[in-house]
C-alpha cells in the first residue's frame, strides 16, 4: 500500500512540472517570401561586376529570432574553379545596408544551375521589434553567380522594402530580389500559470511529506526490532 501511495505522489509531482515546461512553445512566421514569384532575370553578384547585393526585410510589433533565408540564384556562364558567393545578415543604416551582424552561409559556382535554384541557410540571431534588416550577397571577382529578381512585389513583406547594387538602393517595385526569410516567434509564455505552480507545490509537498512519514515509521520499527 505504501508503494502504491508513493507513486501516486511522485506522479503528481511530476505533472506538475510537466505542466510548467508544456509552456514553451514555438511557431515559424514568414517576415517575407517572393521565392516562387515569376523570375525576370539575375544580376550578377560578383564584386567585380555587380555587386554586392542586397534586400531588406523588416520585423514586426514582437522580438524574433531568425529561423531560415532562402535566396534564389542561379549561374550565368561558364564557372572559373574556386569561386564562391557569402550569404549574410547585416544591419540597417538608414534605408541602406549597414553593418555586419552575421554570416549566413556560402554558396560555391560549382553548385550554381542554370534554371534557378533556392539555396537554404540557418539563423538563429535575435532580431529586434519593428527593425529593418538586409541580406546580403557578396561574390568573388570572378565568381558567375547571379540572385534573381522579380517585378510583381505582392509577396509577404516585399512591399516597402528595398534591393541595392552598385546604382545604390531601390524600392522593390522597381524589381525584388527573391527570396524567403522566417523567424522563430514564442505562441505561449515560458512562465507557468499560478494554477500550474499551485500543482506543482501540491505535487512536491506530497512527495516530501509520504517521505518524511516513511523515514519515521522506519525508525520506529527499527527501535521495536
Amino acid at each position: 500500500m505504501r508503494i502504491k501511495i508513493a507513486a501516486a505522489f511522485a506522479a503528481v509531482a511530476i505533472v506538475g512540472v510537466s505542466a510548467g515546461a508544456a509552456y514553451a512553445t514555438t511557431s515559424t512566421d514568414t517576415l517575407y517570401d517572393n521565392l516562387n514569384e515569376s523570375t525576370q532575370g539575375a544580376d550578377p553578384y560578383s564584386d567585380f561586376v555587380f555587386g554586392p547585393l542586397a534586400a531588406s526585410f523588416s520585423t514586426g510589433s514582437t522580438a524574433v529570432t531568425l529561423g531560415t533565408v532562402s535566396v534564389l540564384l542561379q549561374q550565368d556562364h561558364a564557372d572559373p574553379p574556386g569561386d564562391y558567393a557569402t550569404v549574410s545578415l547585416l544591419a540597417d543604416d538608414n534605408t541602406a545596408p549597414g553593418a555586419l551582424i552575421a554570416t549566413l552561409g556560402t554558396v560555391d559556382d560549382g553548385q550554381l544551375n542554370s534554371p534557378p535554384t533556392a539555396y537554404s541557410f540557418s539563423g538563429g540571431e535575435q532580431l529586434a521589434a519593428d527593425t529593418r534588416y538586409w541580406i546580403e550577397i557578396s561574390g568573388t571577382d570572378t565568381s558567375v553567380g547571379g540572385w534573381n529578381f522579380e517585378g510583381d512585389s505582392s509577396g509577404v513583406g516585399v512591399a516597402g522594402e528595398y534591393f541595392s547594387n552598385f546604382n545604390g538602393v531601390s524600392a522593390n517595385s522597381n524589381g525584388a530580389y527573391q527570396m524567403d526569410v522566417t523567424a522563430e516567434a514564442a505562441t505561449i509564455s515560458a512562465a507557468p500559470e499560478p494554477s500550474t505552480w499551485l500543482l506543482m507545490m501540491a505535487g512536491i509537498g506530497a512527495a516530501g511529506l509520504w517521505l518524511r512519514r516513511a523515514k519515521a515509521s522506519s525508525g520506529a520499527l527499527a527501535a521495536v526490532g
